[in-house]
This record gives structure tokens, C-alpha cells and sequence, in this order.
């Protein structure tokens, strides 16, 4: 990416113009930001991810639990019954939650790890998998609903 960066011609003598990405002309119209705000949610992209026909409709459905915190690990456990009790992981000696289940645990960061370094895909250590969804979703040019990069991650999962 920095040298994407260093790519850029600057001209000194030549006055900033600010142009707006989403015309094919530059030029900011409220039409263009609306159609940005309509379909630029975050989490109908993700939902679209997950929904998409592509994807078996067992994964989708585990998907959007998991999205949903609805995975019944030791703290969502908890959470149900209003009551505590000991929480482990079945691997270390972490806390059962989802984030440590999915990404973190080291079992599921090999995974996640084998295949970022496949992808060329720059993983950061503590990031939500919510996080880690947008990460693979704009992880290179063109990758939309049913683009590769968005289905290995729901099948990783």
C-alpha cells in the first residue's frame, strides 16, 4: 500500500481539488450519497454475505448466530441463566466466549492464519470477527458477495 502511495504524482504549482468517489465524474451530488448510505451498511453487506445463495443454508444460519451472540458458549450460558460459574476452554485454560472459540484461541488462529497468508491478508491480533469479516470482505479489488474472499471466512468458521 505505500507504494501505491508513493505512486502518486504530486505537482507542487497545481491547486488540491477535492473529488468525490462515488461519481464516475468527481463531483459530490446528494443522489451519490444516498445510494452510499442506502446500501453501504456494514451490516447488510455482512448479511449478504452470509445470506448469499451460494453459502449452505446450515453455515448461514450458524453464521448469523454467531453474528448475534447466540452461539451457547460458557458466557452466553451465563448470560441466558443469571447465573456464573466456571468457564473454560475445552483446549487452554482461556475463558469460553466466542471471540476466543472463533479467532483467538490457537487453534483458531492457525486456521485463520493459514488462510490469510494464502489470501496475502494482513490479520490483527485481538480483532472482533466482525472485524475479521470487513478485513476479508475489502481485502482486494473487486470482491463482492459470492468473491472467494467472502466465502472462506464464513467456512472457516
Amino acid at each position: 500500500m505505500a507504494e501505491q502511495i508513493r505512486s502518486i504524482p504530486i505537482t507542487p504549482h497545481v491547486d488540491d481539488q477535492i473529488v468525490w468517489t462515488n461519481t464516475s465524474d468527481g463531483r459530490f451530488v446528494t443522489k451519490s450519497a444516498w445510494q452510499l448510505v442506502r446500501t453501504g451498511s456494514t451490516i447488510q453487506a455482512v448479511y449478504r454475505m452470509i445470506w448469499s445463495s451460494i453459502i449452505p443454508t446450515t453455515v448461514s444460519f450458524f453464521c448469523w448466530r454467531l453474528w448475534q451472540g447466540l452461539i451457547p458458549v460458557d458466557v452466553v450460558i451465563q448470560r441466558w441463566i443469571g447465573s456464573h460459574m466456571a468457564s473454560r476452554c475445552q483446549c487452554c485454560l482461556a475463558i469460553e466466549t466466542i471471540q476466543h472459540l472463533f479467532i483467538d484461541s490457537p487453534t483458531a488462529d492457525t486456521v485463520w492464519r493459514h488462510f490469510a497468508d494464502i489470501f496475502y491478508i494482513t490479520l490483527r491480533p485481538l480483532e472482533g470477527f466482525q472485524y475479521r469479516f470487513q478485513t476479508w470482505r475489502f481485502s482486494g479489488q473487486f470482491v463482492s458477495t459470492g468473491h472467494i474472499r467472502t466465502i472462506i471466512p464464513l467456512l472457516i468458521l
